[in-house]
């Protein structure tokens, strides 16, 4: 190798950092590897270990493989007493099913009862209240129209009889205790019209009442029938509660039984070993990759300062011929070293 070339400070610093990533990745490497083995050996140490339990509601059993010292297969049992409760309530559920299955024939004749309160209420719904008062009134005075005319031809046969026919009648004025009324030269007739306009009257403010009331009754009828469609739908509601209690035994019974298999799994934990020793394992292996000769050759490499020495060195030595080089115990050349 030229000495014109070896003695160049940038060769120079390029070879150092060179020489100081071998021995820091040598050093790397060795304590991955390290790591690695420390790390499988407290895997190992720590490897759950089930242990089968039994009480008073059931069993737990769990199966390892003695190859690899892992569980393959874990499970509890319920002790006869909770199995032969737990096969009772599945009865019940069964039960509850059907309960489920027939609710809807059972609650039909509700949806039928609301659907004519649907329609009854339509009809009534069907007139404004105005409509109604109307009506009612025409039906009443058509009811009492009949006895008027007999009333009203009785009272001409009176006075004819007694010969107060003939006089002034239907006049209108104010009456004597106040207000307007009918009032007539014959008292007779007076009082007759005005007693039917009295009755008039009573009978309008019944038909405007009427009116409101049918009114009323109509949306009552709706009211009605969306409760009676509600009773329905909870009656489906509630057939499910058989069941869902019923359930709710299955279930409950079920977590008893458990407690075995959560004691095994208890127990598993408690035999492990102490806690992971991943952190301090971690923490050496960074101690363990750390190389003070590589980093320090590293460190020669990126200094321009011992380069440039460096260099000098070299030249200074190439010109006086053979030298001794510090640590090798000898005298070499310095080209001929370097060219090797």
């Amino acid at each position: 190798m030229p000495i014109a070339l070896l003695s160049n400070p940038a060769v120079i610093g390029g070879a150092l950092n060179v020489l100081g990533g071998l021995f820091s990745g040598n050093s790397a490497a060795d304590a991955s590897r390290r790591q690695a083995d420390a790390l499988r050996e407290d895997a190992r140490n720590r490897m759950f270990s089930p242990v089968g339990t039994t009480n008073r509601f059931g069993t737990s059993t769990s199966q390892i493989d003695p190859a690899t010292g892992k569980v393959i297969s874990a499970g509890y049992s319920l002790s006869p007493e909770l199995e032969a409760f737990q096969n009772r309530f599945m009865g019940l559920a069964g039960d509850g099913l059907t309960e489920i299955g027939g609710a809807p024939g059972k609650y039909a004749p509700l949806t039928g009862a609301a659907r004519s309160m649907y329609d009854l209420g339509a009809q009534y719904l069907a007139q404004s209240p105005e409509e109604v008062a109307a009506k009612y009134m025409r039906q009443q005075q058509d009811l009492i129209d009949p006895s008027r005319q007999r009333s009203f031809a009785q009272l001409q046969q009176n006075m004819f009889n007694t010969g107060t026919g003939g006089l002034s009648v239907g006049a209108t004025g104010m009456r004597p205790g106040g207000g307007m009324g009918l009032s007539s030269a014959n008292p007779q007739m007076e009082a007759y019209y005005n007693a039917q306009a009295q009755q008039d009257r009573q009978l309008a403010l019944d038909a405007e009442r009427m009116g409101m009331e049918r009114y009323k009754f109509g949306q009552g009828l709706f009211r009605t029938g969306t409760e009676t469609l509600g009773d329905y739908y909870g009656g489906l509601t509630d057939a499910y509660k058989p069941f869902t209690a019923a359930m709710g035994g299955v279930t409950g019974l079920e977590k008893t039984g458990r407690l075995s298999f959560e004691d095994m799994i208890r127990l598993g934990e408690a035999g492990k070993g102490g806690p992971s020793n991943a952190a301090g394992i971690t923490a050496q292996f960074g101690a363990d990759a750390y190389s003070p000769f590589g980093t320090a050759l590293s460190g020669f490499g990126k200094a321009p300062e011992l380069s440039d020495a460096l260099s000098r060195y070299l030249r200074n030595a190439n010109s006086q011929g053979p030298v001794s080089m510090p640590g090798y115990g000898g005298m070499y050349d310095t080209a001929t070293y370097m060219g090797r």
